[in-house]
């Protein structure tokens, strides 16, 4: 009985594997992409007092960045394990059902890829194995890299002294609080929603418009103006807070946004 062979010259094998990598390259930061976003989107467990945490990613981070926390934790008398570990446990836990849910040509190639990376695995064995503990690691990797990689000093205990550092705004009614010192105090103080990307901004928008009115009302000489804001304050108040002011919250947001998250 004759043996089947398949010949494959080096240069097309060169290309498979170069192609393999760059599939297995690609995975990795797809899968990790997915996972990250899966802790964005669960709200923070609240673990962290003395940080505005966003959602369970911003805690991970926090953790790896301020850890490690090895106290352990307990639920009466049972102990339930460390603020750490149970930190890992539960991202690797996310990370490995996503790898639960690759094709078998996928986890081949991240397999062989985590093969490479281990460096202690004889390449003639790991080829064409699948070792879904050495792809989770992997991807475990480039997300714990990218946690490490985040400044979070606007959401940790300093960020609002920290506000003034990072955010420059515009406009008139900007200006005139910056005058008067009030413009960082008054941003800081409504911290949690700035770093919010869906957060209503009215209610800061309305702060410092009101605050705006009374600088002017205190300011000026004149009674025509003086009875000019009387008759139509409300609709200066509304004209300042949709073209004036809520643009430069939003913008103001977009720089803490990048900082925080970009």
């Amino acid at each position: 009985m004759s043996k089947e062979t398949l010949e494959v010259s080096m240069s097309g094998l060169a290309r498979l594997t170069s192609a393999a990598s760059d599939f297995a390259s690609f995975e990795k930061v797809r899968i990790a992409d997915a996972v990250i976003a899966d802790l964005q989107s669960r709200p923070a467990i609240g673990i962290f007092d003395e940080i505005e945490a966003r959602h369970m990613w911003d805690e991970y981070c926090w953790s790896l960045q301020e850890g490690p926390f090895d106290n352990n934790e307990f639920v009466g008398t049972m102990s339930v394990g460390t603020v750490s570990g149970n930190w890992k446990q539960t991202v690797e836990s996310l990370v490995s059902g996503e790898v639960h849910k690759l094709p078998e040509y996928a986890l081949v190639f991240l397999s062989a890829q985590a093969f490479k990376e281990d460096g202690n695995s004889d390449d003639a064995e790991s080829v064409g194995n699948i070792w879904p503990g050495g792809v989770t690691d992997t991807i475990m990797a480039v997300i714990r890299n990218r946690a490490l990689l985040r400044n979070l000093d606007l959401i940790g205990p300093h960020g609002g002294d920290l506000i003034g550092y990072s955010v420059e705004g515009s406009g008139i009614v900007w200006g005139a609080l910056s005058e008067c010192g009030e413009a960082i105090e008054l941003v800081a103080s409504h911290r949690s929603r700035l770093i919010a990307p869906d957060a209503d901004l009215s209610g800061l928008a309305l702060e410092m418009v009101n605050a705006f009115i009374a600088i002017a009302k205190a300011e000026t000489d004149s009674s025509d103006f003086s009875q000019f804001l009387e008759k139509f304050e409300d609709q200066v108040r509304d004209l300042l807070i949709k073209n004036d002011v809520i643009p430069t919250l939003e913008a103001i947001r977009s720089r803490m946004l990048e900082q925080l998250d970009g």
